[in-house]
């Protein structure tokens, strides 16, 4: 596999002629890179494969047909130089990924690639999520991946998926919903941010993920980047993978080496049914005028509500 200098030597030879090259010889798959009317720009081949495109104001995209025998071509144009480096980690990233997948389906994952990396050229920015909120993310992630994919469709778990969009419940689906927590294991209670989180008519499920810190290089832990690439490849439909990075964009994800260092073992995942008797606030209980109300729950006083979903903690 060549490396990322070479790439962006052979970028810079483009520049000048204002043309295409060959990525790598080597690889199956047909890769091009270099400048079209300046702008920097890079292609990939692949068998006749139909599917919509949407360009952005940064990026223009395009899928047609092109050779004899027939097949079709995927190209990223790049409108603003201020995005070039991104632009060369993204093509370095696709690059990469083709030369693990071999020949399937390449302009599709080439396509579902760059929707993992779309939010990165909406803004330069280094903001992040705070280390509670990846915590609460990365517990939302491991049940979408171990419970609701493996339970209903690719489209009705992320449809169902409603944390993103600030719903009352972070999963609700057929009647039934599911309000996720982490805990960093050896705390012995779990926030509950709001009223309407434990809240309902009707009984609904209380999960609590128990996480526990560990270094970077631990292959046994996982981290954002890594749980959301891994529920990405179990996703097909390229709306529904649109509508799973448009909610972590909502949330304020976006795919940085910042997250490669918060990487977290999965030490356990418990489920409580949560009825009429689970000990929690609901509205009636609460004066009128008062507002923002946040409590702790001791999960030692809720054992008696458990609930077996065998939700295992391998990712």
């Amino acid at each position: 596999m060549m490396s990322k200098n070479d790439l962006i030597n052979k970028l810079n030879k483009c520049k000048l002629s204002d043309n295409f090259t060959l990525l790598d010889s080597e690889l199956s798959a047909d890769i091009y890179v270099g400048y079209y009317h300046g702008n920097m720009s890079f292609a990939v081949d692949g068998s006749c494969d139909n599917f919509e495109v949407k360009s952005t104001d940064v990026i223009e995209i395009d899928l047609f047909e092109v050779g004899n025998p027939k097949k079709n071509r995927l190209t990223f144009e790049l409108k603003k130089p201020e995005f070039e480096e991104v632009f060369i980690n993204l093509i370095y990233d696709i690059y990469g990924y083709l030369t693990e997948i071999k020949q399937k389906n390449l302009l599709r994952n080439s396509y579902k690639r760059w929707l993992l990396w779309k939010t990165l050229f909406k803004q330069v920015s280094e903001a992040h999520l705070s280390n509670i909120e990846i915590q609460g993310l990365l517990a939302e992630l491991v049940f979408l991946k171990n419970h609701m994919l493996k339970r209903h469709s690719n489209f009705e778990s992320i449809d169902a998926w409603g944390g993103s969009e600030f719903m009352k419940k972070d999963f609700l689906i057929d009647n039934e919903w599911f309000e996720v927590k982490s805990i960093i294991m050896g705390n012995d209670s779990v926030k509950i941010s709001s009223i309407e989180q434990l809240d309902s008519e009707i009984e609904g499920n209380l999960v609590v993920v128990s996480l526990e810190r560990t270094t970077p290089v631990d292959n046994n832990g996982v981290n954002l980047n890594i749980i959301v690439e891994k529920i990405s490849s179990l996703l097909d439909d390229i709306e529904v993978i649109e509508k799973f990075y448009d909610k972590l964009a909502n949330i304020g994800y976006k795919r940085i080496p910042y997250y490669d260092d918060y990487n977290y073992l999965v030490k356990k995942i418990n489920s409580y049914i949560v009825n009429k008797s689970f000990p929690k606030l609901s509205k009636e209980c609460i004066p009128k005028g008062i507002k923002g109300v946040s409590y702790e729950i001791a999960i030692s006083t809720i054992n008696d509500y458990m609930r077996d979903l065998k939700i295992v903690t391998k990712i």
